[in-house]
């Protein structure tokens, strides 16, 4: 008897160390994604490509060519979309960067570049749902030209906004 209390004491250490721990589901989770910066509106006078924080524009800009890029990113019950919607100026269009050149992104919808001679274009996006649409003006304008653009424009340029309005 005096060897058979040992014997199970070993047994049962044997049996209990072989035992794998307690197995313990944890549910992690992602931390949530911080949301966008909110949109402001940008002026863009350097060439190269410039995004703006929140993501919406992407301007691509070089001493030929002019790229209106506008995020197509959306979502709706069931579907997602990504991708870029891009209006481009240069080979077809004509678009030179002169001395005084700008790209004004004025909201999320609306884009405005002045080649720094009498060109004054503006883009207009708008999306609803999976469709998307953009137009582009370049001397009758659908809303008034915003201060920040026309006190920018060459004084040929001012006047020939001012007799189309």
């Amino acid at each position: 008897m005096r060897k058979i209390i040992p014997i199970a004491l070993a047994v049962a250490t044997m049996v209990a160390g072989c035992q794998s721990p307690p197995i313990v589901h944890t549910r992690t989770t992602a931390a949530p994604a911080a949301p966008p910066p909110p949109f402001r509106p940008a002026l863009i006078t350097m060439l190269g490509t410039n995004t703006t924080p929140d993501g919406t524009w992407r301007i691509g800009v070089s001493e030929h060519s002019l790229d209106l890029s506008r995020s197509a990113a959306a979502h709706g019950q069931d579907w997602t979309s990504s991708g870029w919607t891009t209006t481009g100026f240069g080979t077809a269009s004509p678009w030179t960067a002169h001395a005084g050149w700008f790209a004004f992104i004025e909201t999320e919808s609306r884009v405005w570049a002045y080649d720094g001679d009498r060109l004054l274009i503006l883009l207009a996006y708008s999306a609803s749902g999976r469709n998307s649409s953009s137009t582009i003006y370049d001397r009758r304008f659908p809303c008034a030209v915003p201060a920040a653009v026309f006190s920018r424009l060459s004084e040929p340029a001012q006047k020939e906004i001012q007799a189309h309005e």
